[in-house]
């Protein structure tokens, strides 16, 4: 174990972690960083036991509880820690948020890395004239090959999250559409929306929850809506009876569609005809007087 004070941070490395059977948690004031270099490392961070694999960064903030998993075996890891106070500089260019996070070095970053920590522990070794600001740049360089790759990976996640979120709505629209094609063309007979949910490989609810998402109106509601448009329209271009028009409509008697009628349009079906009746006369007359 090493230990030496530089001006503005230390750095503590060891070789030979984790020789106790157990370890009480702790945290201190500055900045932790493991590197994982061969085998898995165990931590405890927060109740929770995480593991780090070969090539594998651990980053754990200043006040954040923590200890290794005691009992492990060395002969099946190699590690570094580095312990260190960081300045203004370095600590803009964190990688990691305030909450303690690993880092998963992709391959083109491994040797960088690694060749990056052989030189900060020789400089720490040989401690030189100014080894301090030597150590200093090292770790800047460290911190932005790890701070780019984590913009890089977080803007990947984005742009996938994105597609992702684009397939879905996507779908959900095209699922919309269907469900007003299936009731467009069936208002008049049978209408089965667990039969067409298990046609387009979705439940019954999610069919409905989707076409409510998309068209503010929940199925029932827009097959009530369509076969009222359609007896409306059919008032308005025919003279079939009532009985008629509410078959057609897709009602299976008149009462129901009267009853139906007169709920959503506050006034009864015979009301309505006599009312586009008049309509009809005034726009004839304003026609007549037009020509």
């Amino acid at each position: 174990m090493q230990i030496k004070n530089i001006s503005n941070f230390f750095i503590w490395t060891d070789d030979e972690i984790f020789e106790e059977k157990s370890y009480n948690s702790h945290y201190h004031e500055f900045y932790q960083v493991s590197f994982c270099l061969e085998g898995e490392i165990q931590y405890n961070i927060k109740n929770k036991t995480i593991t780090l694999k070969k090539n594998d960064i651990l980053f754990i903030p200043p006040f954040q509880n923590h200890s290794p998993v005691g009992g492990q075996n060395p002969d099946y890891f190699k590690c570094i820690e580095m312990k260190l106070y960081l300045t203004q500089s370095l600590r803009d260019l964190l990688p990691v948020d305030e909450n303690a996070g690993i880092i998963y070095l992709v391959p083109e970053d491994r040797f960088k890395i690694q060749e990056l920590l052989r030189s900060i522990l020789k400089e720490w070794r040989d401690s030189q004239l100014d080894f301090e600001k030597v150590i200093h740049s090292y770790l800047e360089c460290m911190f932005v090959i790890l701070k780019r790759r984590t913009r890089e990976t977080s803007i990947q996640a984005q742009t996938i999250r994105e597609k992702v979120v684009s397939l879905s709505e996507r779908r959900k629209k095209r699922i919309s559409v269907e469900i007003k094609s299936y009731i467009d063309s069936n208002y008049n007979g049978e209408i089965n929306l667990g039969k067409l949910a298990g046609s387009l490989g979705v439940s019954q609810s999610y069919l409905s929850g989707i076409f409510k998402e998309k068209e503010n109106i929940s199925p029932v509601e827009y097959i009530n809506a369509v076969k009222l448009n359609k007896a409306k329209e059919l008032m308005k271009t025919s003279e079939l009876n009532f009985t008629q028009i509410a078959e057609k409509a897709g009602y299976q008697n008149v009462y129901y569609f009267s009853r139906i009628f007169k709920k959503k349009n506050k006034v009864t079906p015979s009301e309505y005809r006599e009312l586009v009746n008049v309509e009809k006369s005034t726009s004839n007359l304003i026609n007549a007087k037009l020509e």
